[in-house]
């Protein structure tokens, strides 16, 4: 069977909120084809009570099967999802009012137990290191002994045990409501090792195991689940979930018994693989009334339509001793009136079930204020006729942690309306005006007992448009107040806004007067406006670095600029207010300009100081009074002051040189070709730092064109400028210039030798003081060497 929902459309949505301010839900169109027939109980499968829930409606028969199966939401599963579980009746084992549920899918997922396909030696108990130790629970020997070594698929100490056990006490599966109501459940299972039954005590528990398409929910228990009714995998799904049996052999204590849903057999898995854990429990049924698949609404919506079989079912516990609402039905007048309370600690929700013919239907509304529904509206939504209230279940609920606590309803014989009474005038007292660092004032008071529910907010027009505030008022801010007030009920008399209600407030008749979908009244003052100014008593200058690391001014854009690309300039100063209003500072929003002691503009030589003045714009500081701030200038009515800021220092640029030795050639010698110079360097500029002494060379430098004189040792410097964002650089390199050969080819004389003395002429005039050697057969004659001091012929 197909569940039908019947939401409104938003036109419709909107007539519906403005009946529900007169009390009254209008019935809507729809399109649902109608089924007539007379009102009858719910199916037991969508409405059960606690005796049902209680007795053996539920339970199968002795061979695990059932006709009427039914499944309970409880709790939720590792995916956060609501956990579905099939009703399986009272266990007489069990003190109490209870009832069995079974998952009727997974839970989690877990191993059963530590270890490996190797890991097939018993395990001592003493031993358990791991997160089983503080987890496992007790259980006892039928014997009355206590065994050491187990086998490792022992449940009792086994990881699917202590997950069970934690997640019995995990609010994040089960409320701590919900832990309260879960009952602990006795049950055994086997020792294969020891040859002898143990027997523990859990909330939940791994059902025991299968035999013949029949699943045990416990050892030696009565009660059993068929395959095809209840865990085949066309109903949960293809899947694997763990039992608490061991397997049946000595040899094979690495393995414990699952169930494959898409068999009807039990099977095995190793301890340490992963499957499904799909357990057992008992529930307290002390508290309940009944059980409905029935759905509660959203907030301003009504949820109605038809119930799907095999819908599960969500408790209502008795809310006898809740904060929930009245709930009156006049099956003469086929009216429901139901309002709910003020005070009541959630959202409060009118459910109306029934059954036409074979047909399961539901109306629920989320309740406001007062709320009236009729027989036609409820045929109307879910597309059925001939009902009769007399025959349905009508109840308020509300949800408590993660339980539903339901309320129901009384029959009444008085004609249509005559239960409720309409508010036309209220009259209030108190609310003071803001005062600036004063709380707001909160305190109203109403002394008409049909008011139930006052409230007070303040609230401002900011950036975002309206905002509500609290705490303390703030300077120079305008505010308007929002009373809000709720009806109530006096005994059975509900009462509700009319449209025309009136209100005053301190004797003054309000304006601005509205009733709100949920019933409530809201009445808006008028607007408080605070003009003085909040002071500003100190301020912090922006943020700025000592000196600048990048440079500016070189490269097209202004150092104050931010949007010039300087992001090293803050571009807010902090102030603090007076008092501890919240809040006490705020970053206000600066403008920049340079103010250097020459009045010039910014120097952007590298390593140089500029002062820079940094303001408060008005637009920021305008809400407050600046004038006690030190940092006022009143001169420009602004709160400034200035920072001084020294230029990133110049880049170094790289020269290399290289120490060389050279003879003499007679040559000028380029002494450039001794430098690697960087291209940023500004152009340079040698010069001959060679000094005088033994050893020196003597020369003229001429740009780079060195003409040496006297051999010798040369000192030679190259230096370069400044150039915009790079410094000035020297290097100074050692230049030794060696005396060269001075080759003279002599007339042969050795076949013409007329007996005279003749004279080899040598010319030397460059350099000075050099020294001649000769030799006229490759042997160096130098004793008698002349020296030559000066230019001149010589006769050797």
């Amino acid at each position: 069977m197909k569940t039908i929902k019947k939401r409104f459309r938003k036109g419709t949505a909107l007539l519906l909120a403005c009946t529900m301010m007169a009390g009254v839900v209008t019935a809507m169109p729809g399109n649902i084809v109608n089924v007539k027939a007379e009102t009858v109980d719910p199916s037991v499968t969508a409405y059960a009570t606690k005796d049902q829930l209680n007795g053996t409606t539920f339970t199968p028969d002795q061979d695990g099967n059932s006709d009427t199966i039914a499944k309970l939401v409880f709790g939720k599963n590792s995916s956060g999802n609501p956990q579905e579980w099939y009703i399986l009746g009272h266990d007489s084992e069990v003190l109490g009012e209870n009832t069995i549920l079974f998952a009727t899918g997974p839970i989690k997922k877990c191993i059963f137990a530590p270890g490996s396909f190797d890991d097939k030696a018993p395990i001592s108990i003493s031993e358990i290191t791991d997160e089983r130790a503080t987890l496992i629970g007790t259980y006892t020997y039928a014997d009355g002994n206590s065994y050491e070594t187990v086998y490792r698929n022992h449940y009792g100490i086994s990881t699917l045990r202590a997950v069970l056990i934690d997640l019995a006490k995990d609010p994040n599966y089960f409320t701590y409501t919900e832990q309260g109501m879960m009952n602990a459940t006795s049950f055994s299972t086997y020792d294969y090792k020891n040859k002898v039954d143990y027997t523990m005590e859990d909330k939940l528990y791994a059902l025991y195991k299968t035999v013949s398409y029949r699943l045990f929910l416990r050892k030696g228990g009565s009660i059993k689940v068929h395959y095809d009714y209840y865990w085949n995998s066309t109903k949960i799904g293809n899947h694997k979930f763990w039992l608490c049996a061991p397997i049946e052999s000595d040899s094979l204590d690495y393995k414990a018994i699952c169930i494959n849903t898409g068999m009807s057999i039990q099977s095995s898995s190793e301890i340490y693989k992963t499957n499904d854990v799909q357990p057992a429990t008992n529930l307290n049924l002390k508290d309940v009334l009944f059980a409905s698949a029935a759905k509660a609404p959203s907030f301003g919506t009504v949820e109605a339509g038809l119930i799907a079989e095999g819908t599960a079912m969500t408790l209502r516990l008795n809310g006898s001793g809740k904060t929930i609402g009245i709930v009156e039905y006049n099956a003469t007048n086929d009216e429901i009136t139901a309002q709910n309370d003020v005070n009541a600690a959630g959202p409060v929700s009118l459910v109306i079930q029934g059954k036409n013919g074979e047909t399961d239907w539901f109306y629920s509304v989320k309740l406001g204020s007062k709320t009236v529904v009729t027989k036609a509206q409820i045929e109307e939504a879910c597309g059925i006729s001939g009902i009769s209230l007399a025959n349905c279940k009508i109840w308020l609920e509300t949800t408590i942690d993660n339980v539903t606590y339901a309320k129901a309803a009384t029959q009444t014989n008085g004609s249509s309306g005559s239960s409720t009474n309409y508010i036309n005038s209220v009259a209030v007292t108190g609310l003071d005006a803001p005062v600036e660092n004063a709380d707001f004032d909160t305190v109203i008071s109403c002394d008409d007992p049909k008011i139930a529910k006052m409230s007070i907010t303040f609230f401002t027009t900011g950036e975002n448009g309206e905002e509500e505030v609290s705490g303390k008022a703030d300077w120079n801010k305008s505010y308007k107040a929002k009373i809000t007030l709720g009806p109530g009920a006096v005994g059975n008399t509900f009462y509700a806004f009319s449209n025309q209600v009136s209100v005053t407030l301190n004797g003054k008749s309000m304006g601005n007067i509205s009733v709100n979908p949920d019933g409530t009244l809201t009445i808006t003052t008028q607007e408080f406006t605070k003009t003085a100014k909040r002071k500003i008593v100190s301020v912090t200058a922006p943020t700025v670095p000592s000196t600048f690391t990048n440079y500016y001014g070189h490269e097209g854009y202004n150092p104050i600029l931010t949007n010039g690309g300087n992001g090293e300039l803050g571009t807010q100063a902090e102030v603090r207010f007076e008092t501890d209003v919240l809040p006490t500072t705020k970053a206000l929003d600066v403008t920049w300009t340079i103010e250097n002691a020459t009045g010039g503009d910014y120097d952007n030589t590298p390593g140089a100081s500029n002062i820079f003045r940094w303001t408060i714009t008005d637009a920021s500081a305008a809400d407050y009074n600046i004038t006690t701030c030190p940092g006022y200038d009143s001169n420009t009515n602004a709160i400034t002051g200035t920072v001084t800021i020294t230029n990133k220092d110049a880049t170094p640029v790289n020269i290399t040189g290289t120490d060389s030795s050279i003879a003499y050639t007679g040559a000028a010698i380029d002494v450039s070709s001794y430098f690697n110079i960087d291209a940023n360097n500004e152009s340079a500029t040698y010069s001959d730092v060679t000094g005088s002494g033994d050893g020196k060379g003597v020369g003229t430098l001429v740009g780079s064109q060195l003409t040496v004189t006297q051999t010798g040792e040369f000192k030679i410097k190259v230096s370069t400028a400044a150039k915009g964002i790079y410094a000035a650089n020297e290097k100074t390199i050692t230049l030794t210039v060696d005396n060269g050969t001075i080759e003279y080819t002599a007339t042969d004389y050795s076949t013409t030798y007329d007996g005279l003395v003749h004279s080899i002429s040598v010319n030397v005039t460059n350099p000075l003081g050099t020294t001649v050697t000769y030799s006229t057969d490759g042997v160096t004659y130098g004793s008698d060497n002349p020296s030559f001091t000066e230019a001149g012929e010589y006769t050797i």
